[in-house]
């Protein structure tokens, strides 16, 4: 099964318009750019040569791959490299592009209970709203944190699109993932 994507100038431009401010990427283009010329640029956008052609191909542009990396400190002072979080900055129009994957063709076939606990990049809850609710209603509540920041670096992605395979995306959606994945640079 694939899906098709067929986004408009209005869509791509009220996905423009809400960038919020952010780290440019390799493409080295200021958020301010694309929020102040986001019906121009929408126009150029929503042609098939563009968004909707990279989603229905299930194809990521090799320039969409590109990342710039960026140590950030996770602990003060920083003594070596194990204490730096390495954050990789995308361009922005693959972040936008990611957006309307996740949000139309990827959210809508993970199901909800298997989310019911989780939230980061969920739209809406937070631990904090969650832990305040418990708190009305108990004198306390017993939290467990784990430290994940070397989880991501282990991430085997053969096991991940099996795993991502068992929710039965549709197959373009599913070959964009695994071209996000290869042959990505750092710029």
């Amino acid at each position: 099964m694939t899906v098709t994507a067929d986004y408009s100038d209005f869509d791509i431009m009220v996905m423009l318009s809400r960038i919020t401010n952010t780290a440019s990427g390799s493409d080295d283009l200021s958020i301010w750019l694309y929020r102040a010329c986001a019906t121009e640029l929408s126009h150029v956008l929503s042609r098939p040569k563009l968004i909707n052609f990279s989603i229905n191909k299930g194809e990521v542009p090799r320039a969409w791959k590109q990342a710039v990396i960026t140590p950030v400190p996770k602990t003060t002072p920083a003594v070596s490299v194990s204490d730096l979080r390495r954050i990789s900055v995308t361009p922005v129009l693959s972040r936008i592009v990611e957006r309307f994957v996740v949000r139309d063709f990827i959210s809508p076939f993970i199901p909800s209970q298997s989310l019911i606990d989780q939230y980061a990049y969920k739209a809406t809850g937070s631990t904090t709203e969650t832990v305040g609710r418990m708190l009305e209603n108990s004198l306390y509540v017993r939290c467990l944190l784990l430290d994940f920041s070397k989880a991501f670096d282990r991430v085997d992605r053969l096991i991940l699109l099996k795993k991502l395979d068992t929710y039965h995306l549709p197959g373009n959606i599913l070959s964009r993932i695994i071209s996000y994945l290869t042959e990505r640079s750092v710029y």
